[in-house]
């Protein structure tokens, strides 16, 4: 249903029925719990893969979805959990990626373990593009506005067309002392970031018609 493009609604039927068949079915709990915090219900969306987790300890995905959905608001207890996904599988670029952003989020860790992680993901999958766009950012509020540049070019190269990579190259050229070239930098990512806005209001306004229609 969801490769299908279904209403989440449905979706999230689908799993429910799953759980309901079957209650320890921990890989429903945890796609339950994606399709629930993707629709904006992220109490829920939490409380489901809390439940995977508690039926399968080792289930390292569920760790990592987890522990990435409380990054926002318990970043701590983020790092617990994505700590223990990266023990648990430690070829996981997704596991290690958003352990490297909650350290980032954390007071008690900050920038340094962030930058140490991502250079690491950035091993295990050199054309991942939001790990250098986020090596970019933690590198820039690092204050190293040279390497930031480096790191945001490769993101731009992986990813022509992303607004953020192609906003933040900008201001980490402006801080390099480039100027011109960061101001036109900057110009072309803020017109990426609208155009992308308009896209996804769009694909809202045709969903809200199909549902309506349904």
């Amino acid at each position: 249903l969801g490769r299908k493009g279904a209403q989440s609604d449905e979706v999230v039927a689908a799993f429910r029925a799953a759980i309901r068949i079957r209650p320890d079915y921990a890989e429903a709990h945890n796609n339950l719990g994606l399709v629930l915090i993707q629709s904006g219900n992220d109490q829920e969306g939490i409380a489901a893969l809390r439940e995977a987790v508690q039926l399968a300890p080792d289930y390292a995905e569920a760790r990592t979805n987890l522990g990435a959905a409380l990054t926002p608001t318990d970043v701590e207890a983020a790092i617990k959990e994505l700590e223990e996904a990266v023990r648990l599988e430690p070829g996981s670029v997704k596991a290690l990626f958003n352990l490297a952003v909650a350290y980032g989020a954390s007071p008690t860790h900050g920038s340094r373990k962030e930058i140490e992680h991502l250079t690491k993901v950035i091993e295990m999958a050199p054309d991942f593009p939001r790990a250098h766009l986020a090596l970019g950012k933690a590198l820039l509020q690092d204050g190293k506005a040279t390497e930031a540049v480096a790191a945001l070019q490769t993101a731009v190269k992986l990813e022509p067309e992303g607004g953020e990579a192609n906003y933040q190259l900008g201001l980490a050229l402006v801080r390099a002392g480039r100027k011109e070239e960061g101001a036109a930098q900057l110009r072309k990512g803020r017109e990426l970031v609208a155009a992308g806005d308009r896209a996804q209001n769009a694909l809202l306004d045709v969903a809200d018609g199909r549902g309506a229609l349904d």
